[in-house]
């Protein structure tokens, strides 16, 4: 049995209420075909650009086109994470890619299956380079392809490994990052069922696993951020926590609120220590765990 594959009746990871919090079971292409259709309708192919409009910067009031505030522009966060974002392209489809490479090697996207198109390469001159994620608010990916207000760079060395910059860090933000999120599977207009997580890598594990929308807002600070505009969409939601105390603690906070504002949400059952993207990689099979 490949590990991308939910198995028939999936013991985990559950929801309070007992229910499995997978995705339903369906022929064996449904998934693939379900992401290329996502990615055909959300972007270009790989290896083009996807479109974009030229709208002024919300944070300077600049843009690509016109240049009014050439000082503000140079100081702009959200401006640099706008070029950074320009300059990135679409994932390639090799499987000897870094990204593909550092995907596999996790388990976190099935081989061959367009990468979802909020996320980009940006090569550097060793061979590696970066994988750029998109955040925006979320109401902005009501567009198809929604200008960032800030990007995640993922650094990944050329043989697929997590890699570290010259400053000594495995992944850095740019732009305006609080209250912005990266989306991934169905689009919002689509979609049946919400799931949140924090990291892109997470994302990336839930997305290849769940049918709905995933949501990652890069951290747990931007949990709290998110029940005003979840309740305004009206989805039911399943909160993928980390199994840090934080993690925990800021799933707990987001589905009761949730609640009070009258929304369907559940926190889905992870073992301890573990979270979306560690449990896909370790493939554990056992009472209560995520079999892969």
């Amino acid at each position: 049995r490949s590990p991308y594959g939910p198995r028939a009746r999936p013991e985990g990871p559950h929801a309070p209420n007992g229910t499995a919090a997978s995705r339903p079971q369906g022929r064996p292409g449904a998934v693939r075909e379900r992401t290329a259709r996502v990615g055909a309708a959300n972007a270009a192919t790989d290896g083009g650009t996807a479109d974009s409009d030229a709208v002024a910067c919300p944070a300077c009031g600049g843009s690509p086109a016109s240049d009014s505030q050439p000082g503000n522009r140079e100081r702009c966060g959200t401006c640099r994470a706008r070029r950074m974002w320009a300059g990135a392209r679409p994932v390639s489809r090799d499987p000897g890619s870094p990204v593909r490479r550092w995907a596999a090697s996790r388990k976190l996207w099935r081989p061959g299956d367009p990468f979802p198109p909020s996320l980009r390469w940006q090569a550097w001159r060793d061979g590696g380079g970066s994988l750029v994620a998109c955040f925006a608010p979320l109401m902005d990916w009501r567009k198809a392809n929604p200008e960032p207000s800030g990007v995640q760079r993922i650094h990944i060395a050329a043989n697929g490994q997590a890699r570290q910059d010259r400053g000594g860090v495995g992944k850095r933000s740019h732009g305006t990052m609080g209250g912005s999120v990266i989306l991934m599977g169905d689009r919002l207009s689509d979609a049946g069922r919400i799931h949140v997580v924090e990291g892109v890598a997470d994302a990336l594990a839930v997305t290849a696993r769940e049918e709905g929308l995933v949501i990652a807002t890069g951290g747990t600070s931007g949990f709290a951020r998110l029940s005003r505009d979840l309740s305004r969409v009206g989805l039911p939601v399943v909160i993928w926590p980390d199994g840090d105390e934080a993690g925990k603690k800021a799933a707990s906070d987001l589905e009761r609120a949730l609640r009070e504002r009258g929304a369907i949400a559940d926190t889905a059952r992870i073992p301890g220590g573990h979270d979306p993207a560690s449990l896909a990689g370790s493939c554990f099979d056992g009472p209560g765990r995520w079999e892969l």
